[in-house]
């Protein structure tokens, strides 16, 4: 199609877009780095990744910290602590800049594809998105793998953009499709999805190409210049982080990829979507849909691509972690940017009056994120207060259930991890003539160890109410040093991530603390 009207220049409408866009990217800011500092670890995986950068830090594998998947991970964490500090803090940080870069990338990629009302209403999207904003405020892998992917596809579009308006042969495309395909390695090196997306990015620019009926040779030039970037970014990390990596790992592709090859039409993608991703997006996205496929836009090829080809991939998707199907979340929100230029063209006769079109379901996107988005913000972990009692005191050795690894990476600790079963087994077993403490102290006696921590995934291992009640009991009979309030245990979408498809360990009040029990012996 022709250049729409919301691309032609006007006096006023530059500044107001700069303004606009300018308070969307400090509202951007405020959302994730506001707290950042006290929220403190949730995921059993976030301490995973600060052990991995911990290990490049320090220059030797410790117990717990071998580098055994995800290089690309450990690398951005040994650079966050480098450039921040060796903290908690820093780990978040990494992932918060992230995702400040990612509103501001989509907003100069959405420019380049459909113009400045496109691009405004796409920025709005991101800013506020709970589903975004829910991985931004994390140390998870989701947001620097996301931010690379998008990376790929923007300079793909640059480097394609630049070839079709260029009369003489350049080098500088074929420069940006190498440097895409590094983003797009690297992103793989830190989670696989972000293969995927690239994948798909070619796929659809080898399909721009032959609309465009240039060469072979030429298209040629394009998969292979991606493909060249794509092994150079896969490797390096690799490289790096091979010293620290078990043997019998070795990165092999299996460990990254993991359950994501499993396949049983679910639809869980779209329950997601529209939980995190909120309907007025939604709702945006299906106009831009609408939109893309009924205009001649140059670049129409990639958003149908690649939101045809992650919906085809991931409605087969038997797994429902949220965090499995955030890479839809790209083509939703190019396409709510599309969405939000064609409503302020349809009903909009001026400039001024486009925008404020714009600017009203950018409110409704943002009003309606925000409200859903309040409790990720003000989330603050137990964990944090948990490590700095277990750092006071003079153990080594500790007994504790799924959180281990968080508090591992704070205090710098051995902690026994196997307890998942066999805590429960050893400790707190229906039937035995023994008493809980009496279990417990073999327990310690084997593994030499002086606390248990229990947290609230303990709970979701306790189906029953009988069992529920039991610990109940051995709560009152045997009161812990330490409780600590840990608000994540109520958190929907923190449990959610965790695999857990039942809520009811909502119903358990004492579900939502840590328990830490001093325990100064090491003989049954």
């Amino acid at each position: 199609m022709a250049e729409n009207s919301s691309t032609q220049p006007c006096s006023y409408s530059r500044t107001i877009e700069l303004a606009l866009v300018g308070a969307v990217v400090v509202l951007a800011i405020i959302m994730r780095m506001r707290g950042i500092s006290e929220q403190g670890l949730r995921f059993h995986d976030e301490g995973t990744y600060y052990q991995f950068g911990t290990t490049l830090l320090v220059g030797e594998p410790g117990y717990g910290r071998e580098i055994f998947y995800k290089p690309g991970m450990a690398v951005l964490m040994y650079g966050a602590f480098a450039a921040f500090g060796h903290a908690g803090s820093s780990a978040l940080l990494l992932n918060s800049l992230a995702g400040v870069g990612t509103v501001i990338l989509a907003w100069y990629l959405a420019r380049r594809l459909a113009g400045r009302f496109a691009a405004f209403g796409t920025a709005a999207a991101c800013a506020a998105m709970p589903y975004m904003l829910f991985y931004h405020r994390s140390a998870m892998t989701e947001s620097p793998y996301f931010f690379l992917a998008l990376a790929s596809l923007t300079l793909v579009v640059v480097g394609l953009d630049r070839a079709d308006r260029e009369a003489e042969r350049s080098t500088a495309p074929t420069l940006s499709f190498v440097a895409a395909g590094l983003c797009a390695g690297f992103g793989y090196a830190v989670n696989a999805p972000a293969a995927l997306i690239w994948a798909l990015v070619v796929v659809g620019g080898v399909v721009h190409l032959r609309g465009r009926r240039v060469s072979a040779r030429d298209i040629a030039i394009f998969v292979a210049a991606n493909a060249v970037g794509f092994a150079c970014g896969a490797v390096i990390p690799h490289a790096v982080c091979s010293p620290y990596a078990p043997a019998e790992t070795a990165f092999s592709p299996e460990a990254r990829l993991g359950n994501i090859l499993q396949f049983s039409p679910r639809f869980f993608c779209l329950r997601h979507l529209f939980r995190y991703a909120g309907p007025p997006v939604l709702i945006l996205a299906g106009m831009g849909a609408f939109r893309a496929w009924n205009t001649r836009h140059r670049f129409r090829g990639f958003l149908m691509i690649l939101t045809a080809g992650l919906l085809l991939f991931y409605v087969q998707t038997d797994m429902t972690w949220p965090r499995l199907f955030f890479p839809l979340v790209l083509p939703v929100v190019l396409l709510a940017g599309f969405g939000v230029d064609f409503i302020a063209e349809r009903f909009g006769r001026t400039s001024l009056r486009r925008w404020g079109i714009a600017l009203a379901l950018a409110a409704v996107m943002i009003g309606l994120g925000l409200r859903q988005s309040l409790p990720i913000i003000n989330l603050r972990s137990g964990y944090c207060e948990a490590a700095r009692l277990l750092e006071k005191e003079k153990s080594y050795n500790t007994i504790t259930f799924h959180g281990w690894t968080i508090l591992s990476a704070l205090t710098g600790r051995r902690f026994v991890a196997d307890t998942q079963e066999s805590l429960f087994a050893n400790c707190f077993q229906p039937g035995s003539r023994e008493t809980p403490e009496q279990r417990i102290r073999k327990f310690v006696g084997k593994y030499g160890s002086t606390h248990l921590v229990v947290d609230y995934f303990f709970w979701k291992q306790l189906r029953s109410p009988a069992a529920r009640e039991r610990f109940a009991r051995f709560l009152e009979t045997s009161p812990p040093d330490r409780v600590i309030p840990n608000p994540i245990a109520g958190h929907r979408p923190t449990i959610a991530e965790d695999g857990e498809s039942s809520l009811d360990i909502l119903e358990a009040p004492n579900a939502r603390n840590i328990y830490i029990w001093r325990l100064p012996f090491r003989e049954p």
